[in-house]
Formats: C-alpha cells, structure tokens, sequence
C-alpha cells in the first residue's frame, strides 16, 4: 500500500477549475433585455433561450443555471435537466459534458460563501432535504457527497500535512467516510450518472485507497460511461506526486486512459488530461516538470481542435505551442483565431504579449528561434 501522504491540495474537480475562471448575470434577465419574463423560465427552456454558442458563453450560463435553480429551490428542475444532459450525453462546443458544469453550478451555491461549522451544517441540511423530496435524485446525493467532501476540508484547512491540528485529523477522515457511505448507500441508482464516479474516484485519493482497489474503481467507471472526462481527470491525481504518485505514473495512466476512449476521440485525451493537470494540479512547468512530450501534446491537441473547433480549444493550444516554444504553431494558429483571443484561455496578463514578442523577435532573426 503506497504512503498516505495528505498535502496540500487545491480540490481537484471539474468545478473547481470551472468556478475559478466563469462569472455571469443572472439568467433571469439577460442584458439587453426591455422587461423581466411573465414567469421564471424552466430550466431547459432558460439554458435554451440563451442560445450560447461558444464555450466561454456555455459555461457561464450552465454555471448560473445549476445555481439559480439551487438558490430556487426547483430541485424537481435541477433533476430534468440534468437527465435530459445525461440521457444526450451533451457537450459544451469544446467538448465537456454539459452534466458536469452543471453539477458546478449548483456546487458553486450550495457551499456556504463564508465558512464555519455552523453554515456547513445548515447546508448540507439544505441538501438533506432535497433528498427528502426526490430520494431517488442522482443529483441531491452526488451534491450531498461533495458538501460532505468540502466539510471535511473546511475541518482539515488547506495548508501543508505537517501544518494541520492533530485533532483535525479523525473529525476530517470521518466526513470523507461518510461521504464514501452516502455515495454507496445510493450506487444503485445514483451510478447512473457518471459524477457519482468522478466523486468517488476523489474521495478515493483522498483516502489514498491501495492501487489495485482505486483500478477497479476506474475500470467500472469507465464500463459504465469511457466519454465522461471529469472521470479521467478525478483519476489522474491519484497518480500525482502531491499524492504519492510520479511522472512516470500520470503518464502511463494517461496512456491507458486513452484506450477506454480512442474510438470516439482518437488521441485526444493525452492533451485533455495534461491539459487538466497544467490547471488544476500542477504548479509547474508543465513541460519539464512533468513527461508532458509536445510532439505527442500538439498532435493530441490536432485532434481536440478537430472534433471540438471552439475559440477557446485553439487558444489553449495555441498557449501550450508558446509554453512548449513552438512559435511556428502559435502564428498559425494566431492566424486561424483572426483577432478572436479569449483572455481567460492564456491565464496572466502578459503571457500572450511575450509570446508575440518571441514570434516577432523570430521574424526579424530567425536565429533566435533555438
């Protein structure tokens, strides 16, 4: 069994990378509107009525929607329409299930803004109730399971292993313990949707559960539904070396990850999943502080533009061209944007102003380019 090592971690979820880089309006009245609708639109016809058509749009509104309807109350909604993205299995234009950024929105407002013992009880009552209303609602004991997880996080703290209470130790195990009891109580309903694995596979490398058992795991998500990205995202932190993992072992994880999934998205996925790991778990040089290999990073990436041609996919390759100093890739790709530069796609302002800097120094002296 390897280490258990409990490190400082930031909570590796699709709906954390989502929450840190999306605000909207509200939804009930977008801007430009002359008057407020007659009623609250359903959800559906809210997400439909919005008619987003990028992904930097499809997030924000998938975002407020999954939280408006929390903050509404309309946990019967919150429930068609997350069965209605399941049951399409519906993508945002780059890509990601639209299931999983609702889940996010709903996360976003259901844990408490300002933390303490007190707010968190009072919202995982909130949440208890809603299973109270729908018991057999995948998505009341999935957000149930993820207040439990953001309860015991609260209780540990984030800082260093070595930098926490004693006593925050037992109170912190025992929450994620019961978030693994109340995922497990509902699996045989609640599985169906494939968050009930991304969660749990979380939870797993929060308890550092041996290797063999965690495969496992993984393997049954990936029968039950291989097209779920949150689910190979969840996966590769456990092989994180912030959890006992190596380089060595994130990238022979990816490689087998891209088998469950080659028949619809081809290569792709070794750049999603490094792609995830450059935003969420690794604070670092992607390229030499991780196995990330840019010729097989910019062919992935060839195929994620393919299938998903959205702004927001060519601006991140086009990112990881200039972190990887393939400048002949960014101008071409720069070339196909035409001015169409989504800011929040190259992270700290100045990053693509020096990566212009580089093109045009190479222009002028092609010796540079070395």
């Amino acid at each position: 069994m390897r280490q258990h090592i409990w490190s400082s971690v930031k909570q590796a979820t699709i709906g954390t990378a989502i929450a840190l880089f999306i605000a909207a309006p509200s939804l009930a009245q977008q801007p430009g509107s002359n008057s407020a609708p007659a009623r609250p639109l359903a959800g559906m016809e809210l997400y439909l009525a919005s008619n987003p058509k990028t992904e930097v749009e499809a997030r924000a509104v998938l975002m407020r929607l999954g939280g408006d309807l929390y903050a509404r109350g309309e946990f019967a909604e919150i429930d068609q329409v997350a069965g209605q993205f399941l049951r399409g299995r519906s993508r945002t234009p780059s890509g990601l299930w639209k299931l999983a950024i609702l889940g996010a929105g709903i996360g976003s407002q259901a844990h408490p803004k300002n933390e303490s013992e007190e707010a968190w009880e009072a919202s995982k009552k909130r949440v208890r109730a809603w299973i109270e209303k729908a018991p057999k609602s995948p998505s009341a004991h999935i957000e149930y399971a993820n207040q439990l997880i953001g309860h015991a996080w609260f209780v540990r703290g984030r800082s260093y292993a070595k930098d926490v209470r004693p006593e925050a130790w037992p109170r912190f195990r025992a929450l994620l313990q019961e978030a693994v009891d109340a995922l497990q109580a509902s699996k045989s309903f609640a599985s169906a949707d494939p968050r009930w694995y991304s969660t749990m596979l979380n939870l797993a490398t929060y308890q550092q559960w041996d290797k063999r058992k965690f495969d496992n795991l993984f393997k049954e998500a990936m029968k039950r539904e291989p097209g779920f990205y949150s689910s190979h995202f969840a996966g590769v932190v456990y092989y994180t070396p912030k959890w006992g993992g190596s380089n060595e072992l994130m990238e022979k994880y990816i490689k087998d990850s891209m088998r469950f999934t080659e028949k619809t998205d081809g290569n792709a996925m070794y750049a999603r999943i490094y792609w995830y790991i450059s935003q969420v778990d690794c604070d670092c040089d992607l390229f030499s502080d991780t196995n990330a290999f840019w010729p097989q990073l910019r062919q992935s990436f060839e195929t994620v533009i393919r299938q998903y041609p959205d702004d927001w996919n060519v601006n991140h390759f086009a990112k990881f061209a200039c972190e990887a100093r393939d400048f002949a890739k960014v101008a071409s790709l720069l070339e196909r944007l035409n001015g169409r530069i989504v800011q929040e796609a190259w992270g700290m302002r100045g990053v693509l102003q020096r990566c212009l800097h580089e093109i045009e120094q190479i222009r002028i002296d092609p010796r540079v380019s070395g």
